[in-house]
């Protein structure tokens, strides 16, 4: 086990599964982008096979799960004016930098913000706040807010892929099924019909937008 002492597991201490306090995850987004996390992985990957390792493996599954709140799932968390809302880490593509996107002629109308590139192939970008009605008018931020640095949120789902122009992006956060509760009255009446649950996350109510019932109505703006 002494070769696994040399890896350094900053993710485990301030990263996505610590206290989130390193300076590169402003731009990694989740530590699984980040050259620090590749490094080790590689370490891992390439060390030789430890003595009693399958007896060990053997002993960590024969282990009685004895707690029921495990964090199994995950979400990456954005905002769009003033409504905190999550998809599911699944349909995330690319967190991108948020670049020019180009109105499609005859096409100004509704929620289809225009075109832009992608990696050198086009990206259909959709505007969340016109599909889900939510108002541009934004509240004073409370201290210790997210600081608002717009980002392109480049999703896939059954086939589509679809670019979200953002105004902040909180990270990946992890979840377990019995965090999520009812929706609150506040949350923009067509957010509500496209929202499923709301989560909890460091004191914000986060809408859980639905992929299915989300991109049924992207799918609307496109025909």
């Amino acid at each position: 086990m002494s070769d696994t002492a040399q890896i350094n597991d900053c993710w485990n201490s301030i990263g996505v599964q610590g206290d989130k306090t390193c300076p590169l995850l402003d731009g990694y987004i989740h530590c699984r982008n980040c050259h620090v996390y590749e490094a080790a992985a590689a370490a891992l990957m390439n060390r030789p096979l430890p003595e009693r390792y399958q007896q060990e493996w053997s002993q960590q599954f024969s282990l009685e799960q004895t707690s029921q709140d495990v964090k199994t799932h995950s979400a990456v968390v954005f905002r769009v004016a003033n409504e905190w809302l999550a998809l599911p880490t699944k349909l995330i593509v690319e967190v991108a930098e948020l670049r020019s996107i180009h109105a499609i002629p005859h096409r100004r109308v509704g929620a289809l913000a225009g075109l832009t590139n992608a990696r050198g192939e086009l990206l259909i970008c959709i505007s969340l706040s016109t599909l889900l009605n939510i108002s541009d008018k934004l509240v004073p931020a409370r201290q210790g807010a997210v600081r608002d640095r717009p980002r392109l949120l480049v999703t896939h789902f059954e086939g589509l892929q679809v670019g979200f122009p953002v105004d902040a992006v909180l990270g990946v956060e992890s979840y377990h099924p019995s965090q999520m509760g009812p929706l609150p009255a506040t949350l923009a009446a067509s957010s509500r019909g496209h929202c499923s649950a709301v989560l909890s996350i460091d004191e914000r109510s986060v809408g859980f937008l639905q992929p299915d019932l989300l991109f049924k109505s992207i799918q609307r703006c496109l025909s």
